[in-house]
């Protein structure tokens, strides 16, 4: 299984080399272009065409035959966004028109237009801080609507895919399909290549999550110095520790129950509150998982253990688990609140 999967990922990295040569600016089948301030020159054979704009050129993409760009005018001491598109074959600007935003409240991140609907991904500023948001402007109409949450996204024709937060999760999302991404780092995550129409690349800078969107199955994921463990006898690992408190008996002797999807599962080793205690076990991959844990300590004048009180016990933890890793959920117990952290586990 294991060369199996190193064959797919040497496979897919060689497809995505293979369809992206290195281009010219707007470098394609239907022309090469450029932009400079003002202009977008376009390339045909030994000669260029210089096509004057309404005023700087912005931001600028590809679409529908033709290279669409926005500009800011000036009016009345503010500046108001224009978007505009030139056709490459006569070099004509078709049409310039004002868009339904206000530039000035968010910096641009990304823009793309296809079959005459534009998305601008944005980060809006905000006294409390940013935030991320899709812009999709029908440009025929200059209607618009907006979604929140949005890190990245990538369009062709009408397929549009979404890389976008959900409470604490981040998915993949095309139509009804959804794929999770475990990669850290959510302020870097970017879809880095799309290849056939379904095998999605997100990428964190480090790593690489690789999704299938027709089949909603996270496929692989590898980092660029580091090589996961892969899943034999077991793919969620889960260890609980007490971070130290000035009140904890050093004596004291604890484990957890653990719970998959309402069923007891088994339980961690027993031992000290402040070390390390593990349990592993083999669930089904690419899904959702409900672990809870429950906290059993020993009771000396007793000699038995005794389930701690509710206050005491940790809460319900929805845990993706991806196909071909090992997943690790380290607990954590201060005394008051537990901290649980997931990660995959490397060699």
């Amino acid at each position: 299984m294991r060369n199996f999967n190193i064959i797919v990922l040497l496979a897919l990295s060689a497809v995505v080399l293979m369809r992206q040569p290195v281009l010219r600016a707007g470098d394609n089948a239907d022309g090469v272009y450029s932009v400079e301030t003002g202009k977008i020159r376009i390339y045909a054979g030994d000669s260029v065409r210089s096509v004057a704009v309404g005023g700087p050129v912005d931001w600028h993409c590809r679409g529908d035959g033709g290279v669409y760009y926005v500009t800011v005018k000036a009016a009345g001491g503010s500046g108001v966004p224009h978007i505009g598109f030139v056709d490459l074959q006569s070099g004509d600007v078709k049409f310039e028109k004002k868009l339904p935003v206000g530039l000035d409240e968010y910096a641009v991140r990304k823009f793309m237009v296809s079959e005459g609907i534009a998305y601008i991904l944005a980060e809006l500023k905000l006294s409390t801080g940013t935030e991320r948001i899709l812009e999709r402007i029908n440009i025929n109409s200059m209607a618009s609507d907006r979604r929140k949450d949005v890190l990245d996204f990538h369009v062709e024709g009408r397929d549009l895919l979404v890389l976008a937060k959900s409470g604490s999760d981040i998915a993949l999302t095309n139509n009804e399909i959804s794929v999770p991404i475990t990669l850290p780092g959510e302020g870097g995550l970017r879809i880095s290549a799309i290849i056939d129409g379904r095998m999605a690349f997100v990428t964190n800078g480090d790593e690489t999550e690789i999704a299938d969107m027709r089949s909603g199955r996270a496929l692989y994921r590898y980092a660029n110095n580091k090589e996961f463990l892969t899943p034999e006898s077991h793919n969620m690992v889960i260890q609980a520790v007490d971070s130290r408190v000035s009140e904890q008996d050093d004596r004291e002797m604890i484990f957890y129950k653990v719970f998959v999807n309402g069923t007891e599962s088994g339980r961690t080793n027993s031992g000290p509150a402040n070390l390390l205690r593990e349990f592993r076990i083999k669930v089904n991959a690419n899904e959702y998982h409900l672990v809870k844990l429950e906290r059993w300590v020993l009771n000396t004048a007793k000699g038995r253990y005794d389930r701690e009180n509710n206050i005491r016990q940790p809460q319900v933890e929805r845990i993706f688990i991806p196909m071909n890793r090992i997943v690790k959920i380290m607990v954590k117990f201060d005394g008051k609140k537990y901290h649980f952290d997931v990660s995959p586990l490397y060699k």
